[in-house]
């Protein structure tokens, strides 16, 4: 979870208790999980994928939050690592975020996520599209400024209020692999939630998504 988290901003302010909270540097990306630690205080780490490189360096530490530092801890060995100063993490609020409104809710299996940000890769196109109409709901892979790009296809099952289609940077689509349920919002934003990790995204849509 924390590795993922740092894909989305590199620190991470901890707040104590069994919540774990980032927002990225350009305020499109929230996440919130619950975790089944509980953190004794609140703390603050400046480079997350260092702090996870001092973790790795331990089978299976111990974690002793003190003052100013957490000390890393497996047996006769130890890693004294210290906190960042909270003012200098760009943090996520202690406000709850609701859509105001939801204008498609579809289910996206974690096959199907993985096969649509693949061939997103593959053929190198820097969108994915939420596509609903007559025809069904779909996400699609696909570069939303070529009319003759190439383009990949997943059909989903969900509901909607009209048609809309909703624009994701690819590289916007920073989630753990589980199935989610995903909302979109005319106001642009979207959730994805997953039950089964206990975690969920605020995804900012582009503002050439369009809704009928």
């Amino acid at each position: 979870l924390i590795k993922n988290f740092a894909g989305i901003n590199a620190s991470l302010a901890v707040k104590a208790g069994s919540v774990l909270k980032t927002l990225s540097p350009q305020n499109n990306i929230m996440a919130n999980a619950a975790v089944e630690e509980s953190f004794p205080r609140n703390f603050a780490i400046y480079d997350l994928s260092q702090f996870l490189g001092a973790v790795s360096l331990f089978d299976d530490p111990d974690f002793e939050f003190e003052d100013q530092f957490v000390t890393i801890r497996n047996g006769k060995n130890a890693v004294r690592y210290f906190y960042a100063d909270e003012s200098m993490i760009k943090a996520a609020g202690d406000k709850k975020i609701v859509l105001p409104s939801v204008e498609a809710e579809v289910n996206v299996t974690a096959v199907q996520l993985q096969e649509i940000l693949k061939a997103a890769s593959v053929l190198q196109v820097p969108e994915i599209a939420l596509i609903g109409d007559e025809s069904g709901i779909r996400l699609v892979a696909v570069d939303t400024k070529n009319n003759t790009s190439n383009r990949y296809s997943v059909d989903l099952d969900g509901e909607a209020n009209g048609n809309f289609r909703v624009i994701f940077k690819a590289e916007n689509i920073k989630v753990l692999n589980s199935d989610y349920l995903v909302q979109v919002c005319a106001k642009g934003i979207s959730r994805f939630n997953s039950e089964k990790l206990g975690v969920e995204y605020f995804i900012a849509i582009e503002s050439t998504s369009t809704f009928k």
